[in-house]
């Protein structure tokens, strides 16, 4: 797994396998949207204080797009994402 910041301030993740995403509070969670496009399946999550989780896979689980903004992150080293609002204060 490689970890990097970009100029623009974004993260970029290499992992080898996602075994699963997961959300720390659900009650963190204003908003859940499920998309079902050509063959492929996208999830878009609002947070609250901001944050944004959108990732998107096609039907052999390969990941399409990965992206999530103001939010933690917590990485097992099996290759579970954990997801949650920041903490503030």
């Amino acid at each position: 797994m490689t970890i990097a910041k970009a100029v623009n301030g974004s993260w970029e993740i290499s992992i080898g396998r996602i075994k699963a995403v997961s959300i720390a509070n659900l009650l963190d969670v204003e908003t859940h949207n499920i998309h079902n496009i050509a063959n492929s399946v996208s999830h878009f999550l609002r947070f609250r204080g901001g944050g944004e989780l959108r990732f998107s896979y096609n039907q052999s689980g390969q990941i399409l797009e990965f992206n999530w903004y103001k939010l933690d992150l917590a990485i097992s080293p099996n290759g579970e994402l954990k997801f949650g609002a920041q903490k503030t204060g």
